[in-house]
């Protein structure tokens, strides 16, 4: 139960921070994961738990989001590197 209401709080805090922001960055990530690491800390009930994982749940989320729009990026494509390392040229249509 734990595990699902972090993951609620996650898509809830960054669609929210979406929204407020008016952005779609990586930063609502990491707003989400700094809900969902609060949410974490306040079961222990202990505020140096609650700003650790807090601190930690908005790294990891802002550090995911980053990952994951800078590898679909363009720029770093395999297409990019297709040509320069390919070892053999590809066969047409008309040289079969």
């Amino acid at each position: 139960m734990t595990f699902t209401a972090m993951g609620a709080l996650f898509s809830v805090g960054s669609c929210m921070a979406c929204t407020f922001r008016g952005k779609n960055d990586t930063f609502n990530e990491g707003i989400g994961g700094a809900l969902a690491g609060i949410f974490w800390g306040l079961k222990t009930r202990s505020i140096h738990t609650v700003l650790v994982s807090s601190v930690g749940g908005a790294f990891f989320g802002f550090l995911s989001s980053y990952a994951v729009q800078s590898l679909s990026d363009e720029s770093h494509s395999v297409n990019k590197y297709r040509e320069k390392f390919a070892y053999f040229s590809p066969v047409s249509e008309a040289s079969k």
